[in-house]
């Protein structure tokens, strides 16, 4: 077995037929509980750390090919997605994924194994602690501990290092920072503050305590996330409950992410435009991985992966780095920091999203570069590629497009009924137009 994401015990592949819950639309999705797209069944692997070894890599490559349409994605939790697989490939592959040590051993157990750790944990220089082995002690507590499979389905947890390369974009539920090389502060939802500091060996404890006293309190009125039970509660009693006290959180120093990308002490960091990554780039990035003697690759959720070179290559040939590096480029990765596909996001749009009307990639790659702020294109109103607020939010409406300025793809939009061709125009119009209204206001 390759490994890389094993829960220990095998799944009930018995009767596996079809996939059992692939023609159900609109979450998220994983293995054993597949979801139905426009090119068939999104195939969601959660690997533990979000670490691929180079074997795993290529046999995750292979079977793409063999029982998808070749296409991957990188998720916005860190995650790698196969997609296009039909109905009829499905139990061969979760046969193959289960022979590679991939699956979970029951659905409700993969639903709820939402842990993201730092991803540069171990790498970074300036992180306080490397949250490896905390992050296997908690997905290990929820695998075991039948409690965490009654939490929704969302619900997420996330490990930071405290070094430069922070998290606080990705939301979560249940976060626990680094702020010392033996502490951490918990920060729960979106309140900010610190609910104690706490010692690294009482992480997962405590965690299981705060998991407690979410179900605890949705009996009576079901809850989704940690913020509705601090609007329904108060930050007080969830202090008085676990015994400490609010603390002010630790401002992060963190680099640009741009510094993420291209080559550094002891890994390359490759950019994947929108997180549309082919099964053939993969296995590129393997052999230009294995011809450098890397270790391993790592996903990120900043649609980017790295590729973790040996401790004792940091001062392999400029020219052999320099090469390698040239080649991933020409084979669609990105290297540059300031390329303008980082500063965009779409989905994958129409017709692979049976939600979507537009070709969301195609026309996002049109609009990068004409502004530093962020442009989302997204094929519907959901916003999957990019749940958040965005400078410039272009939303497909039958065929067309609809632009939210500073908005999810769900807000209001100041412009519709916009033909992909007009896109360019339009921004470029709102640019102009909010720079008229700074320079007017100075």
């Amino acid at each position: 077995k390759f490994g890389g994401g094993g829960r220990g015990l095998s799944p009930d592949l018995t009767n596996r037929a079809a996939p059992p819950s692939g023609r159900v639309k609109g979450w998220c999705p994983g293995a054993l509980a597949p979801m139905m797209s426009g090119d068939g069944l999104l195939v969601r692997l959660r690997l533990s750390g979000g670490v691929m070894s180079l074997e795993l890599a290529e046999r995750i490559a292979q079977l793409a090919q063999r029982f998808g349409n070749g296409a991957l994605n990188l998720s916005g939790r860190g995650n790698l997605q196969l997609r296009g697989v039909s109905d009829a490939a499905y139990p061969e592959l979760i046969a193959a994924l289960s022979d590679l040590n991939l699956l979970d051993s029951n659905e409700k157990t993969e639903a709820v194994r939402n842990v993201l750790i730092s991803p540069t944990t171990g790498l970074d220089q300036t992180a306080f602690q490397d949250v490896r082995p905390i992050g296997a002690a908690l997905e290990a507590e929820i695998t075991a501990n039948p409690r965490f499979w009654q939490l929704p389905p969302k619900f997420s947890f996330i490990i930071e290092d405290g070094g430069a390369f922070p998290l606080d974009s990705v939301a979560a539920d249940i976060r626990f920072v680094a702020v010392n090389t033996s502490e951490f502060g918990l920060q729960l939802g979106n309140t900010s503050g610190f609910f104690g500091i706490w010692k690294t060996r009482d992480v997962v404890p405590v965690a299981v305590r705060v998991v407690g006293l979410f179900l605890d309190s949705s009996l009576s009125v079901p809850l989704r996330h940690m913020q509705d039970l601090i609007a329904r509660t108060s930050t007080a009693h969830i202090c008085s409950f676990l015994g400490c006290e609010l603390h002010a959180t630790v401002e992060p120093n963190p680099v640009q992410k741009q510094a993420l990308f291209g080559q550094n002490m002891d890994f390359y960091g490759l950019g994947v435009a929108f997180g549309f990554l082919r099964a053939a780039q993969l296995e590129a990035l393997v052999s230009a991985a294995r011809n450098l003697a890397a270790r391993e690759l790592r996903l990120t959720p900043w649609r980017a992966l790295l590729l973790v070179r040996q401790k004792a290559d940091r001062s392999a040939d400029a020219s052999a780095d320099h090469d390698m590096l040239a080649g991933l480029v020409h084979a669609g990765f990105i290297t540059d920091p300031n390329d303008p596909r980082l500063a965009s996001a779409a989905c994958v749009g129409q017709p692979d999203c049976a939600s979507a009307s537009v070709a969301a990639p195609k026309d996002a790659l049109v609009l990068a570069g004409l502004t530093p702020e962020l442009v989302h294109v997204s094929g519907c109103a959901k916003g999957c590629a990019h749940p958040k607020p965005a400078a410039f939010t272009f939303v497909g409406r039958n065929g067309l497009y609809d632009l939210v300025e500073n908005g999810k793809a769900d807000g209001v939009p100041v412009l519709t009924g916009l033909l992909p061709g007009d896109l360019t125009r339009a921004l470029g119009a709102r640019i102009a137009k909010a720079e008229l209204e700074r320079s007017l206001a100075l």
